[in-house]
């Protein structure tokens, strides 16, 4: 039995404070260039409470994590697989890390050309301490990943740590709520963090299948202290059918912190996040990241309304020392509609050494 088997087998009978673990592995791995740094933090225990409805009590945590790993990297051009018309998909090898437990995988897609309009980058498949898989799906994807010289960032985080300087976790696949026709939503409740301020958030879709056609799992609405909501769009879902294939979102949210060139992480604001129209279905978006100059690059879209239909919130163009352009689609978008839907961007750069995964104990 797989680990997303598993995963919603459990979930039929699961509070939504549970905790689920995803011990599965990806086969058929490609050469990346793994990238390991340390994240010095506290760990305790911090679990979600995700079934986006008022609460007066907090969630009791869940047996505390002991250890806070970070690994990170960069896979090899050339090193998509093609499955069919449209279909793409890398296997990452992250064995040598050394990663323990239940890793939280996040994603984004970097390039040259055309992938701001492709969709599953942040759909995340086969997880397990030794790797994971990402398929991405766009009309031509086996051609246009050669020629656009595609890549996935990635980076592995601990699961359910807790500190005010990093809190991780995943929800559960019963956490979901219908929304509208064709949507699921989640919130995940931060109050155990203890944050001063609204966080940096970071997210990747897991499960099982039919994650990779969605959009959303990197769009983030009302994000504040204490808690933030993730909408999932795909025609026809329900929320029986998100908890049938597993699906859960793994997050990790932490306070702005430009202070290091190695790991740092920020976010525009409404005011300076400038959208400039990019023919009849785009917008771009330059941002800038000055005193980071870390080579990975990984983005969620926040906002108020209507950003769940977005592709592109986490493909990277161009970045370099001083920042990188963001390029985002959705039908008939206009500069106006984004501002006026107060869209802005989270960011986070991390910077690739070699070797094995060091961990706080």
């Amino acid at each position: 039995m797989t680990s997303g088997q598993r995963l919603a087998r459990a979930a039929q009978s699961a509070s939504s404070c549970e905790r689920y673990r995803l011990n599965g592995r990806a086969d058929q791995p490609m050469g990346v260039a793994l990238a390991c740094l340390i994240a010095a933090i506290p760990t305790t225990a911090c679990v979600s409470s995700v079934d986006g409805s008022p609460q007066n009590q907090l969630p009791e945590p869940v047996a505390q994590a002991v250890r806070a790993e970070l690994c990170a990297g960069r896979t090899d051009l050339g090193a998509w697989h093609p499955d069919k018309d449209g279909v793409v998909h890398v296997d990452v090898d992250t064995s040598h890390c050394g990663l323990t437990g239940d890793p939280l995988y996040f994603t984004s897609l970097g390039g040259e050309s055309r992938h701001w309009s492709s969709r599953g980058v942040t759909s995340i498949y086969r997880s397990g301490p030794k790797g994971f898989r990402v398929v991405v799906l766009r009309p031509r994807a086996p051609e246009l990943s050669d020629r656009g010289d595609w890549y996935v960032n990635w980076m592995a985080r601990t699961s359910n740590v807790q500190s005010p300087g990093l809190c991780t976790g995943r929800t559960s696949p019963v956490a979901f709520q219908q929304y509208e026709d064709g949507g699921a939503s989640v919130t995940v409740d931060l109050r155990h963090c203890g944050f001063e301020e609204a966080p940096v958030v970071l997210t990747s879709l897991g499960g099982i299948e039919g994650h990779a056609a969605t959009r959303g799992a990197t769009s983030v609405y009302r994000v504040t202290r204490d808690r933030f909501t993730v909408v999932i769009q795909k025609p026809g879902i329900t929320v029986a059918q998100a908890a049938a294939w597993g699906w859960h979102i793994n997050w990790s949210a932490s306070p702005p912190n430009n202070d290091s060139g190695d790991y740092c992480t920020g976010k525009s604001t409404v005011a300076d996040t400038v959208w400039e129209q990019y023919g009849k279905n785009g917008l771009i978006t330059n941002l800038k990241t000055e005193g980071c100059e870390a080579p990975l690059v990984f983005t969620t879209l926040s906002g108020d309304r209507s950003h769940w239909y977005t592709t592109g919130s986490s493909s990277i163009y161009d970045a370099d020392s001083s920042g990188f352009r963001l390029q985002v689609g959705r039908d008939r978008v206009t500069p106006t509609f984004a501002k006026n839907n107060g869209w802005h961007v989270h960011w986070t750069r991390v910077a690739p050494t070699s070797g094995r995964a060091l961990v706080v104990e």
